[in-house]
């Protein structure tokens, strides 16, 4: 690392910090050896697949390259995932930690004055849209680390004055989410989770705001299902009221741990107008006045105010697009 490293702090975590037969003045040696395999796309031998499954560090060792061929990458062994803070990609045989990184920046945090850490989203995911696809609510992505690591964050920030805030991601989920998948079944109690409609044709003209239309047929489903963003982040039925109650758990398990609020991702697009009638008024992104700011926003999110927020210390904010200050007041 070109520094002294305390191997006891490591420990404390359970984590490995050394190569095999490597020490630690050795370390920058090898880690340029694996960035070498990379760029050069060498010859997978026994040398250069050595010098890459030997990497059982956490620490960031950005490529520098943009273009890493990830298929090449899979043979050699090392796994390359994007973290939170650098546009290169990371190469690690164990991923970064992010929570054990935040925990050593947190004083220098501290002594630059600021007071709360607001985190994107941080849950398990497949990672299409950044996180904001959550295949699991109540976890922590392995690419960050583990919830057991961020308990230990959020401890020790609260002992520093700083609070957290998690961003909520409560209009769709991941296609990859239990929900989503058990929906797929039009007997399942889960299908009216989703937007699901059965017929030849798209149930309306919405576009979506990432890609092409808003409704992807599904096979298995045998129906289509409404995406206002990616096809792989499915719009979650808010109308449905088990569906508000699975938010209020979610809220609640995040509140009770400790964490101090909620960033609210695109939460004014969570009311769509009944019967999700065709647009005939904007000429792109279409759908939009169906569906921002619809008909039940403030009874839903007073609802959850009423019966979850009301009860705990937190701040809630609210990303909402094209929602002006006199709508919001």
């Amino acid at each position: 690392l070109g520094f002294d490293v305390d191997i006891s702090y490591f420990e404390e975590f359970g984590e490995v910090i050394y190569y095999d037969n490597t020490s630690i003045d050795q370390i920058p040696e090898r880690i340029a050896d694996v960035e070498s395999i990379i760029a050069n796309k060498a010859p997978l031998n026994e040398n250069t697949l050595q010098g890459a499954k030997s990497l059982k560090l956490i620490c960031e060792t950005a490529t520098g390259y943009n273009n890493v061929d990830l298929p090449y990458c899979e043979k050699a062994g090392i796994r390359v995932t994007n973290v939170v803070g650098y546009s290169t990609p990371i190469v690690a045989q164990h991923t970064f930690a992010m929570a054990l990184y935040l925990m050593e920046k947190l004083p220098v945090l501290k002594e630059l004055g600021i007071n709360c850490i607001w985190f994107t989203p941080i849950y398990t995911s497949p990672q299409v849209d950044n996180g904001y696809d959550v295949a699991d609510y109540k976890d922590i992505d392995p690419d960050y680390g583990s919830l057991e690591d961020f308990r230990k964050l959020l401890d020790m920030a609260h002992s520093m004055g700083i609070r957290i805030v998690m961003d909520m991601v409560l209009n769709h989920t991941s296609d990859e989410h239990p929900w989503f998948l058990a929906s797929k079944d039009k007997n399942s109690p889960y299908r009216d989770y989703y937007f699901w409609r059965e017929g030849k044709k798209r149930p309306n003209n919405w576009s979506s705001l990432f890609e092409g239309k808003a409704w992807e047929g599904d096979n298995k489903a045998n129906a289509w299902y409404l995406h206002i963003f990616a096809k792989k982040q499915p719009d979650l039925n808010m109308d449905n009221p088990l569906v508000r109650e699975e938010v209020k758990k979610i809220l609640r398990f995040w509140l009770d741990m400790g964490v101090d609020g909620f960033r609210e991702d695109v939460i004014t697009y969570i009311s769509k107008k009944e019967g999700l009638p065709d647009d005939h008024l904007f000429p792109i992104y279409k759908g939009m006045p169906n569906y921002n700011h619809g008909p039940h926003i403030h009874e839903y999110l007073a609802e959850f105010k009423r019966d979850v927020l009301d009860h705990y210390d937190c701040f809630t904010i609210a990303e909402a697009p094209l929602v002006w200050p006199k709508r919001a007041l």
